[in-house]
């Protein structure tokens, strides 16, 4: 269950990566945490039924528990055997903590999550301690508006005229996406700078534009 340093809940659990960091960005500090209990290894598993994550890596393991040992060192995680200990441990208001979690194990119960819809087989009660809390951190993998560049790669000023000699390209170059980063396409990152990087230098090297 994610929550803001208010302690509320603020998007659905089974959210992408990018959407993930879009709504954690304008919440307050900029912070957020994913709060989970001492069933975490059943739970995740459910989840992912591979036992690997994104990098082909364990999701249970000696790793994994050493990498959450370092991060509650760091103060990136935290963990308490009561959800109050753990609320002030973030620096959370514990009545509104404990409220928050009350609320999401009762749509766990239901079935029904009446904030966010999210399906009944992946809402999992934060009833067993000890109880955790993961900071939330959001990755920039491109830069999503760049610079104004127009269908030649060439670097424009307000009013899209093209400044002369001057190019854009790969992540620096906007007008690419438009409200999200698309996590779908593979390479679509590299794949745009070494496309336009060599249809730039093929045309420059010619004395043309694309």
């Amino acid at each position: 269950m994610p929550v803001t340093r208010n302690a509320r809940r603020f998007f659905k659990e089974n959210s992408p990566g990018p959407n993930m960091c879009h709504a954690t960005l304008p919440q307050p500090q900029s912070v957020a945490y994913s709060i989970y209990d001492g069933k975490w290894e059943e739970n995740i598993l459910k989840m992912m039924p591979s036992g690997k994550d994104f990098r082909n890596m364990d999701l249970v393991s000696e790793e994994r528990y050493q990498d959450f040992e370092k991060d509650i060192e760091s103060g990136l995680m935290f963990k308490a055997d009561t959800l109050e200990a753990l609320a002030e441990a973030v620096g959370m208001p514990a009545d509104a903590f404990v409220e928050q979690v009350e609320r999401y194990n009762s749509y766990c119960a239901s079935g029904v999550d009446e904030e966010y819809s999210m399906p009944a087989d992946q809402m999992y009660p934060v009833t067993e301690p000890p109880f955790y809390a993961s900071r939330i951190r959001c990755g920039v993998l491109v830069v999503m508006y760049g610079v104004n560049v127009n269908s030649k790669a060439q670097v424009c000023d307000e009013n899209d005229t093209p400044i002369e000699g001057l190019y854009a390209i790969g992540n620096c170059q906007g007008n690419f996406f438009t409200d999200s980063y698309p996590i779908l396409v593979p390479g679509i990152s590299h794949g745009r700078c070494v496309t336009f990087g060599r249809l730039v230098g093929q045309a420059l090297a010619k004395g043309a534009t694309l």
